[in-house]
C-alpha cells in the first residue's frame, strides 16, 4: 500500500498504521478534504432526515390529540343520542341568556317539551325503538328553531328549548308549528307498522323588568308543562 501511494495509485492509504492513528491520519490530512466533506455531508443528510421525519411525527401527534380533544369536548357537552346539548351544557348557557336578556331588556323564553306515553313506546316496541322515536322527534324540534337559539335534551324524553328576542306570540306559534309538526310525522317501526307521538309543551317567559332566577324559571316551565300533561296532553301551556 506505501508502495501505491508512493507512485500515486492511492492518494494516501493509511491502512498500515495501527489503532487510533488510522482515524486521526484520514481526518487531519489534506489530502481527504473530500473525504471528510462527504462525512460531513451524509452525517448532515441523515441528521436532517431524522429531525424531518420527528417533525413529520409530531404534527400528526399534534393532529390527532387535536381530534381526540374535539371528541371528547363533543362527548362532555353533547346527547350522544340524538346530538343535541346535554342537560349541564345548556344550563351554562341559560345562565349566560338570562344575564344577556337583563342587560339588553328584552325577552326570554323557556320551553319544556315531553313526549307523551314514551313509556308505553318502549314497553311494546322495545328501546331500540324508543332511541328512533327520540332522535326523529329531535330533528324535528331542531328543524323549527334558529341556529342560535338553544335545544337540549335534558333526561328521558324531556327537552328544553331557549329562545331569546322573540315577542311571546311568536313563541306560541312556534311551539305550535312544532307541536303540529311532530303530531303529523309518521315513525316507521318494525313489520312495516307506523306510530305517531305528540308532545306536551310547557313555556314561561323571562321579563328582564320581573326578573326570576334560573331555578325559579325552570320550575314555572316544568309547572306549565304538567299542566298540558293533565289537561290531556298534545297541547301548550304557559305560566308567569
Amino acid at each position: 500500500m506505501i508502495f501505491l501511494e508512493k507512485n500515486g495509485v492511492l492518494p494516501f492509504f493509511p491502512g498500515y498504521k495501527k489503532g487510533h492513528d488510522v482515524f486521526l491520519l484520514i481526518f487531519s490530512d489534506t489530502r481527504y478534504i473530500m473525504f471528510r466533506l462527504f462525512v460531513f455531508v451524509a452525517v448532515s443528510a441523515a441528521i436532517i432526515q431524522l429531525m424531518n421525519q420527528f417533525q413529520k411525527n409530531l404534527r400528526a401527534r399534534n393532529r390527532d390529540l387535536a381530534e381526540l380533544s374535539k371528541k371528547l369536548e363533543i362527548l362532555a357537552t353533547t346527547d350522544a343520542l340524538t346530538g343535541l346539548m346535554n342537560r349541564r351544557t345548556v344550563m351554562s348557557h341559560l345562565i349566560r341568556e338570562i344575564n344577556r336578556s337583563q342587560r339588553q331588556k328584552k325577552m326570554l323564553a323557556i320551553i319544556m317539551a315531553d313526549i307523551d306515553d314514551f313509556k308505553k313506546v318502549n314497553d311494546t316496541y322495545g328501546h331500540a325503538y324508543g332511541d328512533q322515536v327520540l332522535q326523529e322527534t329531535a330533528a324535528i324540534f331542531r328543524s323549527h328553531i334558529r341556529p342560535y337559539d338553544l335545544l337540549a335534551r335534558i333526561g328521558g324524553e324531556e327537552f328544553l328549548f331557549v329562545i331569546a328576542n322573540g315577542a311571546k306570540e311568536d313563541i306560541f306559534n312556534l311551539i305550535e308549528r312544532m307541536r303540529v309538526a311532530l303530531a303529523q310525522h309518521i315513525v316507521q317501526l318494525p313489520s312495516n307498522a307506523q306510530l305517531n307521538v305528540t308532545s306536551s309543551f310547557g313555556c314561561t317567559i323571562f321579563d328582564p323588568e320581573d326578573p326570576k332566577s334560573m331555578d325559579d324559571l325552570l320550575k314555572t316551565a316544568d309547572d306549565a308543562l304538567y299542566t298540558s300533561k293533565r289537561q290531556g296532553k298534545n297541547r301548550l301551556s304557559f305560566l308567569k
